[in-house]
């Protein structure tokens, strides 16, 4: 699993990570359950491919508070 900082269209105040080689058979309750470990988790949108509906290993997240965010872009991102 590896993670970048990425802007959202929405907000681009907010910083977003983007989480990528997750696995195709990863849940949003088991990604938000991972993911909390790092803080409360404001946002996050598991991509899925449009007629399958399958996972295509790829998230976008948004944390509470920035310092939640940054302690979870470290540890992703030193996971490779």
């Amino acid at each position: 699993m590896k993670a970048k900082y990425a802007v959202a269209k929405k907000n681009p105040l907010i910083p977003t990570l983007y989480v990528a080689n997750l696995s195709y058979k990863l849940t949003e309750e088991g990604l938000d359950k991972f993911l909390n470990r790092y803080g409360k988790v404001s946002y996050m949108y598991l991509v899925r491919d449009k007629k399958t509906k399958k996972s295509k290993g790829v998230a976008f997240v948004q944390y509470a508070k920035k310092d939640d965010f940054y302690n979870a872009l470290k540890a992703l991102d030193s996971n490779r």
